[in-house]
């Protein structure tokens, strides 16, 4: 038997789903040893290359639907093959309430558990915690994160703080795609005990300002490593583009220390999961004076 879990879509919405796969694929293999697991799309390689006992298949088209949470169909050599789909806007009941967030994802899978047992039976034990759920990250796998230490360990006395701030445009129409050059460089001038580390194309240039592909350096996919280096940092800034997506994860969530700086249309799209242990601050995207502002008070200004 084949289970393939595919997503059309961005990086981001692969990688709010990572947990969810992590956990069927741990239960599903407890009583069945017999089935191979993959996960399809259509980006570069290395987005959830770490989840265990799952083939990553990247850069794939796919001609599965993208408004149905299951298909299944037999293999001409007799094997039974099921796509689940793990896009959370599948249909509109899972994106209702606060959009692409953990709520709308938690009652996709839901869904996906119930009809896979009632059709194949295939039974997914249901979570002790859904907190449990919230993105993991097995950053032993990327390679490239032993840049991030070695540049931690060169400025450890060097920066009372580290901000990241993810500055690439979002893809899905969540916010405003307003310059952060101008903000950043001014809160960087005035706090030069602050690391900034600015995800995308900048032309920010300063003794404490670090561009997080040329630390990470690695052709390809860097979102992974971004989110190890944001685990670092005291205080996360953007809008739901890629890197700020794979910084919400289960440890910067549950961190009492760390504050999200969420700049979008809507906080559950920008937060994705809002009843964690970190402080949230947001504001709508197109508010420039506000969203500086909030950045300075949660540096501690």
């Amino acid at each position: 038997m084949k289970i393939i879990f595919y997503n059309h879509y961005h990086r981001g919405d692969i990688h709010f789903s990572r947990s969810f796969v992590d956990h069927t694929v741990r239960s599903l293999r407890e009583t069945r040893g017999d089935i191979e697991f993959l996960y399809m799309h259509q980006n570069s390689p290395d987005t959830v290359s770490d989840i265990a006992n799952v083939t990553e298949v990247a850069n794939q088209q796919i001609l599965w639907p993208n408004k149905v949470q299951i298909v299944s169909g037999v293999q001409e050599d007799g094997e039974l093959l099921l796509g689940i789909n793990t896009w959370v806007g599948s249909s509109d009941d899972f994106r209702k309430d606060c959009g692409c967030c953990f709520t709308g994802n938690l009652k996709l899978w839901q869904i996906i558990w119930n009809t896979i047992d009632n059709d194949h039976g295939l039974k997914v034990a249901p979570p002790l915690n859904t907190d449990d759920l919230l993105p993991k990250i097995d950053y032993d796998h990327y390679h490239h994160c032993s840049f991030v230490d070695d540049h931690l360990r060169a400025t450890d006395s060097k920066y009372n703080k580290r901000i990241f701030v993810s500055n690439g445009p979002v893809l899905s129409s969540q916010a405003v795609n307003f310059d952060f050059d101008p903000i950043i460089m001014k809160i960087a001038e005035d706090h030069p005990e602050c690391a900034f580390y600015m995800t995308d194309n900048s032309s920010l240039e300063g003794p404490n300002i670090y561009s997080t592909r040329e630390l990470i350096n690695k052709d390809g996919c860097d979102l992974n490593e971004n989110s190890y280096l944001s685990r670092s940092c005291d205080v996360l800034v953007g809008r739901a583009s890629g890197p700020f997506a794979f910084s919400c994860c289960h440890d910067n969530f549950m961190d009492k220390n760390k504050t999200l700086c969420i700049f979008t249309n809507g906080i559950g799209e920008g937060a994705w999961f809002t009843d964690g242990q970190c402080t949230y601050e947001w504001c709508k995207s197109e508010d420039l004076v506000k969203i500086e502002n909030i950045i300075r008070t949660s540096i501690g200004e």
